[in-house]
């Protein structure tokens, strides 16, 4: 989800609202006494310090105003941006996007009331003519320029994710690579075990090789033992047989 401008410049606009605010209210107390001062014919000094206050205090809030266009045109052109690239996108519902302009229209409503309040009662020869009217803001230009930013910052943000995946991409492959280092050797390790197991059995079957050939030996001589006692039995048994004969 890509990141929405639009509360960092809303904040700053908010802020810049309520200073804009507490100079024009300034302003208005100061030329409501310099209002009075000149019903009561008051002059000199008095008088010539309270006309510079009003022209410092004018001079405030007309920059403090200026201001306020340009954060305005921050915060409209982040909503612009919003609403064309989708508001799904920056993960803000339609119901959000028609609050958000609504608070821009309140901004521009309460910019022209703070504008209207500095040419109504400019000192000298400010009124009419000059002041804020001779003020042209090229909002083409702000606009390319807020959208370069924005871009430029989406940019920079998609960057540093690709870097973080990146980087949890470079742990996960040595992480990866560890684990194939000791699965390796754990397999080398049994390869060795089951080696040794081997020679062991070959050297056992040799052994067991070796005593069923003894153990063959020893039944054959056995046997051949057995039939020469067996023939010396017979011979004999026919010996006393033939004598029995010869006797009857």
């Amino acid at each position: 989800m890509s990141r929405d401008p639009y509360h960092d410049f809303a904040s700053d606009l908010k802020s810049s609202l309520a200073s804009a605010r507490s100079l024009s209210e300034s302003y208005r107390q100061l030329v409501a006494r310099s209002a009075a001062s000149s019903a009561s014919g008051a002059g000199g000094s008095s008088s010539r310090r309270t006309s510079s206050e009003i022209d410092s205090a004018h001079d405030r809030l007309s920059d403090a105003i200026e201001g306020l266009r340009q954060d305005v045109e921050d915060v409209k052109q982040s909503v612009a941006v919003v609403e064309r690239s989708g508001p799904e996108r920056f993960g803000v519902t339609p119901d959000e996007l028609r609050r958000r302009k609504a608070f821009v229209e309140e901004c521009e409503a309460e910019i022209k009331a703070l504008s209207k309040v500095v040419k109504q009662s400019a000192p000298g020869g400010r009124r009419g003519g000059s002041g804020f009217d001779s003020v042209k803001i090229d909002v083409d230009g702000q606009d390319e320029d807020a959208t370069e930013v924005f871009e430029r910052e989406q940019q920079q943000i998609l960057m540093s994710r690709q870097d973080s995946t990146l980087d949890k991409i470079g742990t996960t492959l040595n992480s990866l690579r560890n684990q194939a280092g000791m699965m390796g050797q754990e397999i080398g390790e049994q390869i060795e075990i089951i080696d040794a197991f081997d020679g062991e059995v070959e050297q056992s079957q040799g052994r067991l090789g070796k005593a069923m050939r003894k153990m063959d030996e020893v039944v054959r001589i056995s046997d051949e033992r057995l039939g020469g006692w067996c023939v010396w039995i017979l011979i004999v048994v026919l010996f006393l047989l033939l004598l029995v004969v010869f006797l009857i």
